[in-house]
């Protein structure tokens, strides 16, 4: 996995975070179909940052043990 995968992570993780505060506070905003988007943005992106971020420091490894 490279980290041109994550080129895109800013604005898609704003778009993320607008979703989950609209989802607490207007669930006019964001219902079941943003939720599903935001959940498979996670699925998708946070193996990547993972990958990204033991291959700039492998002494993370243990930290992020549990995580796959």
């Amino acid at each position: 996995m490279s980290h041109e995968t994550l080129t895109d992570l800013v604005p898609d993780s704003m778009e993320v975070r607008s979703l989950r505060k609209g989802s607490m506070y207007d669930p006019v905003i964001a219902g079941p179909e943003e939720r599903d988007h935001a959940l498979a943005w996670m699925r998708r992106n946070l193996p990547c940052i993972r990958a990204a971020l033991l291959a700039t420091d492998p002494a993370l490894m243990g930290l992020l043990a549990g995580y796959p």
